[in-house]
C-alpha cells in the first residue's frame, strides 16, 4: 500500500474499532472481528483514493473547457499556483458525489461486518439496530478528513515539478485501474505529452517554410534595410512612437499579465486569506513616462493625477510598485534575498499577515523576546516539540490548562506538586501510587474511603501509632498475623460484639492496672468521599492531519561559468580532446581541478527511449540559399537567429563549413526547429535555446552544432534536480539522433543536448558529466 492508503485505512480502522468498544466488544480476543474490520477499511481506504482521483481527473479536464475569458483558473505553467489553491478548485466540484458514493459503501460495508458477525462477536449486544448509525455517525469525520487527504494527494502529484501541463486526455478511468495516483499520474502525463506532440506535428506538416512572409524576408537582402530581428514596431508600440502604457491602453500589455497572475488566496490560520492586490495602474497621456527595453524590462514614472505610481517590473515578472497612496508591492518571482550587515528594524503600525507555504526554519544566536499585548493563539495539526537546555519556566495568573489523550510527566530527580488550596486527583480507572524508597503521607484529617474491597499485603513489618482514638468498623474483619500480635493502649481497649467475641490461644494474658468496669467501644466514624478534580477547560482537536512537504529548490541563473561549460564542444572521440576542454576550464579558473576528480554518484537512472517514428521532413528548396535573415521563420515559433546569433550563449552566425552549404545547413536547422523546438515549447513554455549553430573549430569531429542538426536547451525556473524528469518525459516522446543529459561542474543548471539527422536517428540517450561519458540511458547527478 502506499502511504495515504496505510494513513487511511489506520484512520477507519480506529474509528470503527473506537465505536464497538462503548458496547464492551473485546477486539483482543475477536481476532476474526479485527480482521474484518481491517479488511473493509483497506477496501474503503483503495475507493476513496480512486474515486477521488477519477472525479479529481474529471474536475480538472472540465474547467479549463468552461472558463470563461481568456484565462484559465488551472494554467499551472504561467501562473503562481500551488496545490492548495488546485485543492480548493476540486473540493467544491467533487465533494457532493464523493460523499455520496463512500458513504454507500462504508453503509453496505458496515452492514457486512455486523450481519456476519452477529451470532459470534455480538450475540450479548443490545441495540444492535443501533450499532450501525454509531458506527456511521463516527465515521464521518474520518471520511471527510479522508477525502480531504486523497484531493490534496491529487493536486500535489501535479506539482512534482515546477513546470506542469494539465493534462486533457481520454478514457482517463483505465489510466487509476491500479489505485495508485502516482504510478496513474505518471501515466496520464506520458499519455498527455504524447498526445501533444503527436498533434502538433500533425499541424506541423503542412508548414510551408518559404511563405510570403519569409519571402518578403528574403527580398530585403536585396531591395534595403528594415529591422533584421521584425523586432520593431513591437506590438506594444502598435503602429505608434509612443508606448501603450504611456498612451493609458492595457490590452496586451504587462497590467493584464500582473492581474492575469496575482496570487490569491494565501492561506492564514482559522480559514482566513489575504490577496494580492490588482494593478493599480491608470495611467493617462502625456503623464506616463516609460520605458520598455527589448527583453521585456519596463521602468515606469507615473504622474497621472490622482494615481501616481513607481513601477520597475523585470521581464520573469519580478516588480515593485509604488501607488498613489505610497503603498509598495513587491513580487518576486523567483527567490528572495535580503541580506543586511548590520542592524534591522521592521515596524508595522497596523496587523501584518504572513503565510509561507513551506518549513519556516528561524535562527537567533542570542536572546529571543516576544511580547503580545492580547491573546497568543498558537495551533499546531500535528506535533510540538519546545527543549530548554536550561529551565523552562511556564506561569498563568488564572488557570492553567492541559489536556491530552495521555500525559506524561517524567523528572530526572525530584517531582513537586504544591497547592496553597485544595490538590484533587481523580482517575475513572485504577490510580496506582508506587515508591521505590519510601512513602509519607502528611494530612491534619486523613480519609480513605473504598466503594469495593480494601487489600493491604505488607512483606515486613507494620507499624501504626495513633495518638487519639482509633477506631474500626466493619460487618466482618479478618485479622491475620503469622507471628506474634503485640496491641499496646495507653488508655483503654473495649470490644464489642453483637455476637459472640472469642479470643482464642495456647495462652491468653489480660492484664489490666484500672477497674473491671466494662465498657462499650465506640461507633467508628463514617469516612467522606473524596472530591473529583474538574476538567481542564480546553478542547481538542480532531487529530493529526496529513501535510505536503514542499521543497522548491532555488533554480540556477545563467553566469559565466555557465558561458565556458556551454560553449565547450561535445566531447570527441579521443582522450586528448576531453583533457584538453579540462585543462582550459582549470587554467581560467572556471573549474577547480579537484572538482574533476570528485567521484559524482547516481541517485537515480531511467533507461527511456522513443516510439515516436514520426518525421517532419525540412524544405529542400532551403538547400538552394545562399543567405537568409535573422527574421527568416523556420517554424511558427523559431527564427534562425534563435538557433544561431540570438541563442543565449553561443551566438554565431550561419556560414558554409564541415563540407555542407549555408543552405544545407538551414535545412538541417529547420529539422530541428520542427522536430525538437517545437514539441520542447510545446510540453515546456519555459525551455530557452542556450546553443545551436556553432563555428566550427576542428576539436571535435563529432559534434552536430557546426552542420546545424543540435541544439542545447535550458529552461527557466527549474533546479539542477529537474532536468533529470524533464530528460525523461522528453526522450519517451520525441524523434531525435541523439538526446544527451549534461552535467558540469561549474555549471548551475545542467542542460539537454538534442541531435536530430534527416538521415537517419539512432535513438540514442546518454548521460555526460563534465564533457565525458557518464552512463548510457539517464543518470540523475543533482
Amino acid at each position: 500500500m502506499n502511504p495515504l492508503e496505510i494513513t487511511l485505512t489506520n484512520a477507519l480502522v480506529n474509528a470503527i474499532s473506537s465505536s464497538l468498544q462503548t458496547y464492551n466488544v473485546n477486539l483482543v480476543q475477536n481476532n476474526g472481528l479485527s480482521t474484518s474490520i481491517s479488511n473493509i477499511a483497506t477496501e474503503i481506504a483503495k475507493e476513496i483514493i480512486l474515486s477521488t482521483s477519477l472525479q479529481s481527473n474529471s474536475a480538472i479536464n472540465s474547467i479549463p473547457l468552461n472558463t470563461v475569458g481568456p484565462y484559465n483558473p488551472l494554467d499551472l505553467v504561467s501562473q503562481n499556483r500551488n496545490a492548495s489553491y488546485v485543492s480548493g478548485i476540486i473540493s467544491p466540484a467533487i465533494s457532493t458525489t464523493i460523499d455520496s458514493q463512500i458513504n454507500a459503501l462504508v453503509s453496505s460495508k458496515i452492514s457486512s461486518l455486523i450481519s456476519f458477525n452477529t451470532s459470534s462477536q455480538f450475540q450479548n449486544i443490545a441495540g444492535l439496530g443501533n450499532l450501525k448509525s454509531q458506527i456511521l455517525l463516527s465515521l464521518q469525520p474520518v471520511l471527510s478528513n479522508s477525502i480531504s487527504q486523497a484531493i490534496s494527494s491529487f493536486s500535489s502529484g501535479l506539482f512534482n515539478k515546477n513546470v506542469v501541463t494539465i493534462p486533457l486526455v481520454g478514457n482517463i478511468g483505465s489510466l487509476f485501474n491500479t489505485a495508485d495516483p502516482t504510478i496513474a499520474l505518471q501515466n496520464y502525463t506520458l499519455s498527455y505529452n504524447n498526445n501533444q506532440v503527436t498533434s502538433l506535428l500533425g499541424s506541423l506538416q503542412n508548414y510551408n517554410v518559404l511563405n510570403q512572409d519569409n519571402k518578403d524576408k528574403l527580398q530585403v537582402l536585396q531591395t534595403g534595410f528594415v529591422d533584421p530581428t521584425a523586432t520593431y514596431p513591437t506590438n506594444d508600440y502598435n503602429g505608434s512612437d509612443t508606448n501603450k502604457l504611456a498612451r493609458g491602453e492595457v490590452q496586451g500589455t504587462i497590467v493584464q499579465t500582473k492581474n492575469k497572475n496575482r496570487m490569491i488566496g494565501a492561506k492564514l490560520p482559522n480559514g482566513m486569506s489575504w490577496s494580492q492586490p490588482e494593478s493599480p495602474y491608470k495611467g493617462e497621456y502625456p503623464y506616463n513616462k516609460v520605458t520598455n527595453t527589448e527583453r521585456g524590462h519596463i521602468i515606469e514614472i507615473d504622474d497621472t493625477p490622482g494615481a501616481e505610481r513607481l513601477h520597475i517590473y523585470h521581464r520573469s515578472g519580478t516588480f515593485i510598485e509604488i501607488d498613489a497612496n505610497g503603498s509598495v508591492i513587491k513580487r518576486a518571482m523567483g527567490s528572495n534575498y535580503e541580506i543586511v550587515d548590520k542592524n534591522g528594524y521592521i515596524s508595522i503600525a497596523g496587523k501584518a499577515d504572513i503565510s509561507i507555504n513551506g518549513e519556516c526554519n528561524i535562527f537567533v544566536g542570542n536572546d529571543a523576546n516576544i511580547e503580545v499585548e492580547g491573546d497568543t493563539n498558537l495551533t499546531c495539526h500535528n506535533d510540538i516539540t519546545a527543549t530548554a537546555g536550561g529551565t523552562f519556566n511556564m506561569s498563568a495568573v488564572e488557570s492553567f490548562n492541559i489536556r491530552s489523550a495521555n500525559v506524561f510527566i517524567e523528572a530526572d530527580n525530584q517531582l513537586h506538586l504544591k497547592a496553597n488550596a485544595t490538590l484533587r486527583i481523580n482517575s475513572v480507572g485504577d490510580l496506582h501510587a508506587n515508591a521505590i524508597g519510601n512513602m509519607f503521607i502528611t494530612a491534619e484529617d486523613m480519609y480513605q474511603k473504598y466503594l469495593g474491597a480494601y487489600y493491604s499485603e505488607i512483606t515486613s513489618d507494620m507499624h501504626t501509632k495513633v495518638t487519639g482514638d482509633t477506631y474500626l468498623s466493619s460487618n466482618k474483619y479478618y485479622g491475620k498475623h503469622n507471628d506474634e500480635l503485640f496491641v499496646q493502649s495507653e488508655g483503654a481497649q473495649n470490644y464489642k460484639s453483637a455476637d459472640n467475641l472469642r479470643f482464642t490461644g495456647n495462652r491468653i494474658d489480660l492484664n489490666g492496672t484500672g477497674s473491671n468496669v466494662a465498657a462499650d467501644s465506640e461507633e467508628a466514624t463514617t469516612s467522606q468521599t473524596a472530591l473529583s478534580a474538574n476538567s481542564a477547560s480546553i478542547g481538542l482537536m480532531l487529530g493529526r492531519k496529513d501535510i505536503n512537504y514542499i521543497d522548491i529548490p532555488d533554480p540556477g541563473f545563467l553566469t559565466l561559468r555557465d558561458q565556458y561549460a556551454l560553449t565547450a564542444e561535445e566531447p570527441g572521440s579521443t582522450e586528448s580532446e576531453i583533457k584538453k576542454a579540462k585543462d582550459e576550464a582549470i587554467k581560467a579558473g572556471i573549474i577547480p581541478k579537484e572538482k574533476f576528480e570528485e567521484v559524482v554518484i547516481s541517485n537515480d537512472s531511467d533507461s527511456s527511449s522513443s516510439n515516436n517514428s514520426t518525421f517532419i521532413s525540412p524544405n529542400a528548396e532551403l538547400k538552394k540559399l545562399l543567405d537568409a535573415p535573422d527574421n527568416f521563420s523556420l517554424s511558427p515559433n523559431f527564427t534562425l537567429a534563435m538557433l544561431s546569433t540570438k541563442t543565449a550563449v553561443s551566438k554565431a552566425k550561419v556560414v558554409s563549413q564541415r563540407g555542407l552549404t549555408f543552405g544545407e545547413i538551414l535545412f538541417n536547422l529547420q529539422g530541428v526547429a520542427l522536430n525538437i523546438c517545437e514539441p520542447v515549447l510545446k510540453l515546456y513554455p519555459n525551455m530557452f535555446i542556450t546553443s545551436g549553430f556553432r563555428l566550427s573549430t576542428g576539436s571535435s569531429s563529432t559534434s552536430q552544432h557546426p552542420l546545424g542538426m543540435a541544439v542545447d536547451i535550458q529552461f527557466k525556473n527549474v533546479s539542477k534536480k529537474e532536468y533529470f524528469e524533464i530528460a525523461k518525459a522528453l526522450a519517451k516522446v520525441l524523434n531525435y539522433d541523439q538526446l544527451l543529459l549534461e552535467y558540469s561542474s561549474s555549471t548551475n543548471n545542467p542542460w539537454i543536448h538534442i541531435s536530430v539527422n534527416s538521415n537517419k536517428r539512432r535513438n540514442q540517450v546518454a548521460t555526460f558529466n563534465n564533457h565525458a561519458l557518464y552512463s548510457n540511458g539517464l543518470a540523475q547527478l543533482a
